[in-house]
Formats: structure tokens, sequence, C-alpha cells
């Protein structure tokens, strides 16, 4: 498992997606995350959001950004963390993918 892996890992203990909702198969979001050396989520903010338009697809991006903040501290490695400042860290996130890990 990659770093960028656990930290996925840990924000989709975070994140209820619907999986009921109207063309989530076609969700996927990209945040720009701002941490802190230890982890701490210090801002999150949706780049871009693909899938069908609509309140489903807004639900899935702003579930994403709160799931970001609510797994803080996010798992840091040590070596990349300096990297991971200033906005740095990019996390994207598929819906298709993150549900069929689930089943």
């Amino acid at each position: 498992m990659t770093e960028m892996d656990a930290i996925r890992q840990r924000v989709s203990q975070f994140w209820n997606i619907d999986p009921g909702a109207r063309g989530v198969e076609t969700f996927a979001v990209e945040l720009r995350v701002w941490v802190d050396r230890d982890g701490t989520v210090r801002d999150v903010r949706v780049v871009n959001v693909q899938g069908e338009a609509g309140g489903f697809r807004d639900a899935f991006a702003d579930g994403a950004r709160r799931a970001v903040l609510r797994a803080s501290p996010l798992p840091m490695p040590v070596d990349k963390s300096s990297q991971m400042l200033d906005g740095n860290l990019i996390l994207a996130f598929n819906a298709r993918e993150m549900l069929g890990a689930r089943r």
C-alpha cells in the first residue's frame, strides 16, 4: 500500500457514499488539501468534480471534503510531509472504485 493509498483508506472510513444516488457510478472528485506536518488538516477545497450534474454530484463532492476534515490527522509519511504542505496534497476519489471496494 502506498502512502496515498493509506490516506485514501483513512478518508474512506469517514465518508458515507449513497450507492443509490442517481449517476453515482459517474462521480469523481479531486481535492486540494492543506495539512500540517503532523497530518492535521487545515483546509480542503474541491478542485474538480465529474459526473452527471445535479444535487447528488454536489453532495458527493461535499461529502468527500467533509470526510477529509473528519479524518484529520491524516497518516503523513515523515519523509514527504514537507512536500504535502501548502496545498500540495491532491486527493482523487472515484465513486465506482470506492463502492466496489466496499462490496
